[in-house]
């Protein structure tokens, strides 16, 4: 059995090769990019279409720390 790992964007688990960005891991390619994720295993229902909070953002270095 794989061994089961947290998105980093969604917190959802999963068992599948990941997509690695500055030491982070991400169930997917959205995910990695900070935006919704699209895994039909974690069936998603979203409400919102808010941009990622600050910390998230300079997390996934989206933005520029002065």
């Amino acid at each position: 059995m794989a061994e089961m790992k947290m998105c980093e964007n969604c917190m959802m688990e999963f068992d599948w090769p990941g997509v690695e960005v500055r030491g982070y891991e991400y169930c997917c390619e959205p995910c990695s990019n900070g935006e919704e994720c699209i895994c039909p295993q974690h069936n998603h229902q979203y409400t919102t279409q808010q941009p990622l909070n600050q910390a998230a953002a300079n997390q996934l270095g989206a933005t520029e720390s002065s």
